[in-house]
């Protein structure tokens, strides 16, 4: 989903909102997150941002600690971090070896954990 449509999403009516979910699943998307085709690629670029693209990650302490868990689950799993960017209200890895059945563990842990 688009940014402006994932916001507005929240606003609609539950018949509209059945009627995107089913149309993203007869495309093969998964309902709610982006979809992500290309799966047999060497290296990969993944961005996430903050709820809303506030600005959460606005000090120095909070981007280390994102960064620290990063590293340590990817470093686990063997998912190499070639490169990187911690923003304040997002950020980029550039990864190879990526396992995509553990890659939304991965994220949901770290996210959720830095969350809290």
């Amino acid at each position: 989903m688009s940014k402006t449509l994932m916001y507005e999403y929240r606003r609609l009516a539950q018949e509209q909102k059945i009627i995107i979910v089913q149309e993203r699943l007869a495309k093969g998307y998964p309902p709610h997150s982006p979809p992500h085709p290309v799966k047999n690629s060497e290296f990969y670029l993944i961005t996430a941002t903050c709820y809303e693209h506030k600005y959460r990650i606005n000090s120095e302490e909070r981007r280390q600690q994102l960064l620290n868990k990063l590293f340590e689950q990817f470093t686990y799993q063997d998912i190499e971090i070639l490169a990187w960017v911690v923003l304040e209200n997002h950020y980029h890895l550039l990864v190879k070896n990526i396992n995509f059945k553990v890659l939304s563990n991965i994220l949901r842990s770290i996210h959720g954990s830095i969350a809290r």
